[in-house]
């Protein structure tokens, strides 16, 4: 191996180690992704980082960025369609993607118009801009039906999406609340848990 070489793959894992130690508290869930953090997942992904380290990406999502490979390919996906602006206001509003959809025609110039008024998407704003999400994009009614042909009640996947959407309105309404750190960490190890189970799932034959 020559030295330009070495030098290569010790400033690529100095890149990636870099990243990774500001990403400390990222969760597996892109809960709490920054904007910061989906540029460089989509740069890393971009510039092909996986095979300067002699790695698929799917292995280097596991081993270097410690995430599943469609956890971070949804994360790229979500940077490439709305860019940085969706990631700074799901950090402070929570919004989802769903939602941003809703009402991405409402952001300008990196504010969000809201009863003629422009909020700027900042941390600063949180509550305006909690309340004007929760307004433009209300969360959608769910389906009391069963899919069309089942006949023994609803379906797992369909018990599983519906009691994620009310725990999501739920974990929303908590912005309004001052919670405890106790109460923080049993819900983030839920949340840790639940991201284990989906990507469990995501590995089924």
């Amino acid at each position: 191996m020559d030295e330009l070489t070495i030098n290569n793959q010790a400033a690529e894992h100095e890149r990636v180690g870099t990243w990774l130690g500001r990403r400390q508290a990222y969760s597996l869930i892109a809960g709490t992704c920054s904007a910061a953090d989906a540029k460089c997942l989509h740069e890393l992904r971009e510039t092909r980082a996986h095979k300067r380290a002699g790695l698929t990406w799917e292995e280097f999502c596991k081993e270097r960025i410690g995430m599943g490979r469609s956890t971070v390919d949804q994360i790229i996906r979500q940077w490439k369609e709305f860019g940085p602006t969706y990631f700074t206001l799901h950090q402070i509003t929570g919004i989802t993607a769903d939602e941003f959809r809703v009402i991405r025609g409402a952001i300008e110039d990196g504010s969000l118009r809201y009863r003629d008024a422009a909020i700027p998407i900042q941390a600063e704003q949180a509550p305006r801009l909690l309340e004007a999400v929760r307004e433009l994009a209300p969360p959608p009614m769910r389906n009391p039906k069963p899919p069309a042909g089942a006949d023994d009640g609803p379906t797992p996947y369909l018990l599983a999406e519906n009691a994620l959407r009310d725990a999501h309105i739920h974990i929303k309404a908590l912005r309004d609340f001052r919670v405890s750190p106790e109460d923080r960490r049993r819900l983030g190890d839920l949340i840790s848990t639940l991201s284990i189970e989906m990507q469990l799932i995501a590995h089924l034959p």
